[in-house]
Order: structure tokens, then sequence, then C-alpha cells
């Protein structure tokens, strides 16, 4: 009574799974956000190297990185720039509004992350492999009550559950190998290893775009009154010409 219902949601979450991790992948705004923030991370660096080294004698490559790991934007917040006040996720908005300020919304492209991180590809995996478990236990129900009373008197209906459910979990298999191997492709796409959950990895991304939106929020206030500020200042001024 329960199977079709249990299998259409494993079905509806492996779907959603995969849509979130192609907003991810396909979001061209948080690809320049993340460049952005790598940006500003180097830039630190190299300011550093150079405080360190009174001779200059820096290596060749001054200090950057090709990367970051995706937990290290959980410590933007906290992180400070170059003057020590501003935290390195309030100068990102800056430095992105500056120059392409279309991508304070990325937020917008990741429409399907939702609760992804709670549903978790390896939750998935272990309903469906209960599931299957108990399927096997039917048809072996199935099997036992067609020697009791032979092919000609068995139940229809009890066949044709069999039949059935069989072919819903054969898509779901194939489901599940397709999602699999797109999160391991996203995996592989942000430089992480390949043990990392998918629990985990939407998790730290969902944490990161809500300090994000708290902290554009913030910036965006204060770029506005700082602009009134001075519209009001220039009014001033002009009432005394």
């Amino acid at each position: 009574r329960q199977y079709s219902e249990r299998a259409e949601l494993i079905k509806e979450q492996l779907i959603k799974l995969e849509n979130a991790c192609k907003d991810v992948k396909l979001s061209k705004r948080l690809k320049k956000v993340m460049k952005t923030i790598l940006k500003v991370g180097n830039q630190m660096n190299s300011d550093d190297n150079d405080n360190d080294n009174d001779n200059d004698n820096k290596s060749s490559s001054g200090g950057c990185s090709s990367g970051f790991s995706l937990d290290s934007l959980l410590k933007l917040q906290t992180a400070k720039a170059f003057d020590n006040k501003t935290t390195i996720l309030s100068y990102g908005n800056m430095l992105i509004d500056r120059n392409d300020q279309d991508c304070l919304e990325f937020p917008e492209d990741l429409a399907h992350l939702g609760n992804t991180a709670k549903v978790g590809l390896e939750n998935l995996q272990s309903e469906k492999k209960l599931l299957q478990e108990e399927l096997i236990k039917a048809i072996k129900v199935v099997e036992k009550e067609t020697l009791r009373v032979g092919d000609a008197n068995i139940d229809s209906s009890m066949v044709l559950f069999i039949t059935q459910a069989e072919m819903v979990s054969k898509l779901l298999d194939d489901i599940m190998i397709q999602v699999q191997s797109t999160f391991l492709d996203l995996l592989a796409y942000f430089g992480e290893e390949q043990t990392l959950s998918s629990s985990d990895f939407f998790a730290t991304l969902h944490k990161f775009i809500t300090e994000f939106v708290k902290e554009r929020k913030k910036y965006l206030d204060k770029k506005r009154k700082n602009e009134k500020d001075v519209n009001a200042k220039k009014d001033s001024n002009s009432g005394l010409h």
C-alpha cells in the first residue's frame, strides 16, 4: 500500500537534488562571486608576504592560490579585510557591487537549493535500500503463495504489484546512479574530496548564502544611507547659494 508513495517521494527528492547540483554548477553569477572572493584572498596573502619580507624575496607565484575549500566560505564573515575592521564578506560585497552589481543576486540562481541539505543523497540511498529489501520480502511471499495454490489460482493483483514494483525499483536505481554522478561531478568542479557528503556540501553552501544575503543587506543599506547623506549635503550647500 505504501510502496508507490514511498518510491515517488524518493524519486522527487532525487530530482530536486540533481536540480540543485545543476543550479550551483551553471550559475555564472556564483562563479564570479567565488572569483572575487579568491581575488581578495590572494590580495591579502600578497600584502602579508610583502609585509613579512623586507627584501621582497617572494616566490614567483606571489603567494597566490588557485582556489579555496568550500568550508573556508564560512570564515569570510569573521575574517577581516585590509583595514582590520571590515570583514572579507563585506569587502567582497563592495567589490561585486562596483564591478558587476548583478552578481549580488546570485542566490536567485539557486532556486532548488531549499532543503537539499536536509535530504542528502546518502539518506535517499538508505531509504531506497530499505525499500528494495522490503520488496524482496514481498516477492518471496508471492513465490511461496504461488507454490501453495499454483499459478492459475494466485491472486493476480499480487503478481501485478510485484511486476510494477520491480519496474519502479529499476527506474529508481537508474535515477540514483545519474544523480550520484551529477553530484560527484559537482564535487570535482569545486575541487572537493569525492568523499564529501551531499548533506555537508549543501549545508555549507546554504550557510554561506545566508550570511552573504545578510551582509549584502547591511552593505546596501549603508550604501543608500551614505548616498542619502551626500544628496542631503548637496541640497544644503545648494540652498546656501
